[in-house]
């Protein structure tokens, strides 16, 4: 990543599209969020009142045809695969995303519009240092009736 530091997004940017599940027209609006927050779904006009989720595992209620994040009062967004590679990709550590639909768009299908969306509102470095994972060492890993080993982390 290009920074040692945490980073969060210098201003807001905004895409709008429909869900590829629903047809719904979708808004989405990615913005900054401070340090340590991480990718923050808020789903915003659910029977007047908006609803959080943090993008962690623990989150993912379904995974049927698309990744849906909720909590215990359901789901809150589908098929955030699109948005969330595009700012880990883009080295974005702590973002608030803020949906008025059920799912995101799908745009082209790709992440492309995230990373313009990303790109337009400009990345800024926070004042917290980056967290990272220790990865334990390699260890070989065989099939059975298999000559191919392979390398597990």
């Amino acid at each position: 990543m290009k920074f040692g530091r945490q980073t969060t997004l210098r201003a807001q940017a905004t895409v709008t599209g429909v869900g590829v599940h629903t047809g719904t027209p979708v808004s989405l609006t990615v913005g900054p969020a401070p340090v340590d927050a991480g990718f923050i779904f808020v789903r915003t006009g659910t029977d007047g009142c908006d609803r959080e989720v943090q993008a962690k595992a623990d989150a993912v209620v379904a995974t049927q045809l698309a990744t849906v994040l909720g909590d215990r009062n359901g789901p809150v967004v589908s098929t955030a695969e699109h948005v969330l590679a595009a700012l880990r990709g883009m080295g974005i550590d702590n973002a608030m995303i803020e949906i008025d639909g059920p799912e995101v768009p799908i745009m082209d299908g790709s992440a492309a519009a995230f990373v313009a969306a990303i790109d337009q509102a400009g990345i800024v470095s926070q004042s917290a240092s980056r967290r990272s994972a220790n990865c334990a060492p390699m260890l070989p890993a065989s099939a059975p009736r298999s000559r191919s080993i392979l390398p597990i982390r």
